[in-house]
């Protein structure tokens, strides 16, 4: 045997490098240590890999140490905690007390506002209302108890109540109301619209509606309808101008501002973007502080959006609920003398001031509203920064009236304005004073009913209609394909709907234009002059005349127009106005739309071919006789099992041939719609009457007791219309039938609903 020899040369080295030779022997170690932590004794597999559980003798081992680390032992918690965090199943839910206290359901609102902000009454309403998340804020939309007809009915009789804190409202301050006037004059309409140097309005004793448009682009690039007043600030003493919008526009009308007066965000020291714990919250909720930005021209802009909120009350009685819900402060009571008028006997637009105390006696609840609110100072309703008593605020009612003839519409009532604060101790007041609430829903059918459009929905030129299309076309479409395909409306095959979900102005206009040789333009706009639609409207009564130019001048606008039916019939949203061609139509008063595209059974024939061979006499000679297999009678029982399995299988068989031959059906029909919308025109050839507008809003009206609905005509299609004027066409998009109606072209105020 060969002994090895020691080597002299080699010599051990006295220091070791720790990490470089851990490093060599790293899967030696993991080795050895899954030899000695995996094996216990008595365990069926000790080389497996164990969990903390698991590492420990059976005798020790208890069920809660899987969800309770404090179960296991005390040198092996840590390790535990460890093994704990890595785990993926979901964590057990805390108690309901624990999530009930005040301050984690404070935390569990935050955040649940991160996407869609929440309005003062939001509690309130998520328990009795279907919410919609719409504009960035979720909305009471309609009510789980009560349908339009009692809101209606309320609102003739009683009083309605609906919160629209959702709208923006900005506070521009400048040196003079004229320097205000002089540089806000790029985004009206002067001398054709309302501007902000109207009249009635300079002294802050009414609150108007005016239109606003892109800077010098008047009558393209309409932004939307606004609502401003006049005011004294009357800690600073400066003019001030409150502008409230719609929240879908706030982001348009701050760019045009911005680009006008280069706003800069001022950062104020004492506020603070996020609360650090839920005292800061508090502080922060109940003194809220807006955003401020800095521009030239000496003007400044602050979002007062956060400041103040807006309850809207229509019917006979909502002075009353409302002199019922607050107590007055000062001894001149405002309240008071007007509370047992109705808003139909106020004046339009007026703005009316008090200082009133929200809280109850017997509720002690501090408010320290941060903006007081209006007093007369001057000859100007004057606006305070603050209230020396916590529990009295300050508010202004602005009466709403939309018909100046003396007729009385179940949307006229007056707009409360309280600062944040206060709000929801008022709403709660307007509960117990039997103010009956109303949600978005019935609120859009009140304005339908005071013969107001509905912003956005209703606008067709605005710079955010069409993005409202949009989000209405993928939602209507969402809905129309969760039915089965042949339990849908066919709008083409049957109806011939070119668009059923859209509107498409820009292309029934310029198919129009195309038509009449009229110069084509790639914008549309609607035409707001009174003057102008006044024009229009005596034309089209047989008053007067148009001029010569005038159809090809403004071949680019719609008109704003309302129809009543005259006998029949309910206009629903995106149904068709179609012109009347021959004396017939008016005659009939209702006929059926007839297409090439449909072939109508013909059912005599059948029906004489059924009788015929009933009315047969029967005989053996009718018949053909042939022999039967008594096998194929009575069969043995695995035949009949062999049998049920064929037959089962080509059951399945001719089932998915079935499913694949709809399948072909549905798409060699849906690419033959295609091409034939592809080869017919929208406003001609789309159904066999011309199409000259749409509706936009229409339904059963309970003040006319009749179908009535507001829609846009062409002014380009108007040319064929001279045969029989003041009566036009209308069909749904789901009905084959056509009713004539009375159409009236519209010359007042059509946004006053904002």
């Amino acid at each position: 045997m060969e002994i090895k020899k020691y080597n002299e040369d080699f010599v051990v080295p006295r220091v070791i490098e720790t990490t470089a030779f851990l490093k060599e022997r790293v899967d030696l170690l993991k080795d050895i240590y899954d030899a000695i932590g995996s094996k216990v004794a008595g365990d069926v597999k000790p080389n497996m890999p164990r969990t903390i559980m698991q590492r420990l003798p059976r005798h020790m081992r208890r069920r809660a140490m899987s969800h309770n680390v404090k179960r296991l032992p005390r040198n092996m918690r840590g390790f535990g905690m460890m093994s704990l965090a890595k785990t993926k199943h979901r964590k057990k839910a805390p108690s309901r007390f624990w999530r009930r206290r005040p301050r984690n359901l404070l935390k569990n609102y935050i955040q649940r506002q991160r996407l869609f902000r929440w309005l003062e009454s939001h509690v309130w309403h998520a328990k009795r209302f279907a919410m919609k998340a719409v504009w960035g804020y979720k909305i009471a939309f309609k009510s789980f108890q009560k349908s339009y007809r009692a809101i209606y009915r309320s609102a003739t009789t009683h009083s309605t109540v609906c919160d629209i804190s959702y709208m923006r409202c900005l506070q521009i301050t400048g040196p003079s109301q004229q320097h205000l006037i002089q540089h806000l004059a790029p985004l009206t309409a002067k001398g054709k619209l309302t501007s902000f140097g109207y009249k009635p309005a300079l002294d802050g004793g009414q609150e108007e509606t005016i239109l606003l448009y892109k800077p010098e682009s008047y009558p393209l690039n309409f932004i939307g309808p606004a609502r401003y007043l006049w005011a004294l600030e009357e800690k600073t003493n400066k003019i001030c101008l409150y502008l409230w919008v719609h929240p879908s526009i706030f982001g348009k009308l701050f760019e045009s501002l911005t680009s006008l007066f280069d706003l800069i965000y001022v950062e104020s020291e004492t506020k603070e973007t996020k609360p650090l714990s839920f005292e800061d919250f508090d502080r922060l909720s109940n003194s809220p502080q807006p955003n401020q930005f800095k521009g030239t021209q000496n003007i400044n802009v602050t979002d007062m959006s956060d400041v103040l909120d807006r309850f809207r009350l229509c019917g006979p009685r909502a002075l009353n609920v409302l002199s019922r819900s607050v107590v007055e402060r000062s001894s001149h009571s405002t309240f008071q003398t007007i509370a047992n008028l109705t808003p139909g006997n106020l004046p339009k637009n007026k703005v009316y001031c008090s200082d009133v105390k929200v809280a109850l006696n017997s509720i002690k609840i501090p408010l320290n509203p941060l903006l007081g609110g209006l007093k007369d100072s001057q000859g100007m309703v004057c606006m305070k920064v603050a209230s020396d008593d916590k529990e009295v605020v300050s508010v202004y009612l602005v009466s709403r009236k939309t018909k100046c003839d003396g007729q009385r519409s179940a949307f006229d009532g007056v707009d409360v304005v309280v600062p944040r604060q206060g709000s929801r101790l008022l709403w709660r007041n307007i509960q117990m004073a039997s103010g009956h609430v109303s949600g978005l829903h019935s609120l859009n059918h009140l304005t339908f009913e005071g013969r107001q459009f509905v912003f956005p929905d209703d606008v067709p030129d605005s710079l955010i209609s069409g993005v409202e299309s949009k989000k209405e076309l993928i939602e209507l479409t969402a809905q129309y394909e969760k039915r089965p395909w042949n339990r849908r409306k066919q709008f083409w095959s049957k109806f011939s709907i070119k668009y059923p979900f859209t509107f498409e102005w820009e292309r029934l206009v310029g198919e129009w234009q195309h038509l009449n040789k009229h110069p084509l333009t790639n914008q549309i706009f609607v035409v707001r002059e009174r003057a102008i639609l006044s024009m229009l409207s005596n034309w089209w009564k047989g008053k007067g005349t148009l001029a010569d130019d005038f159809l090809s001048t403004y071949s680019s606008a719609l008109i704003p127009i309302a129809i009543t039916s005259q006998c029949r019939g309910l206009p629903k949203r995106f149904a068709l106005i179609c012109s009347i061609e021959s004396e017939e139509d008016v005659k009939k008063g209702m006929f059926s739309f007839k297409s090439h595209q449909l072939q109508p059974l013909d059912t005599k024939e059948s029906i004489s071919s059924v009788r015929s061979g009933i009315d047969n006499e029967i005989s053996e000679g009718n018949y053909d006789w042939f022999p039967v297999s008594l096998s194929e009678m009575f069969p043995s029982e695995s035949a009949f099992k062999l049998s049920k399995a064929v037959a089962l299988r080509k059951g399945k068989k001719e089932k998915r041939t079935r499913h694949a031959a709809r399948q072909d059906k549905r798409r060699s029909t849906e690419r033959i719609e295609r091409q034939q919308k592809d080869n017919v025109m929208y406003a001609k050839s789309s159904c066999d009457r011309s199409i000259i507008g749409r509706i936009v809003r229409g339904d059963y009206s309970f003040s006319q007791g009749i179908g009535h609905a507001y829609g846009y005509v062409s002014v380009a299609s108007l040319s064929s219309c001279h045969l029989h004027k003041k009566k036009v066409l209308f069909r749904n998009t789901n009905s084959s039938n056509y009713f004539v109606a009375t159409m009236e072209i519209l010359t007042s105020s059509l946004l006053d609903g904002l």
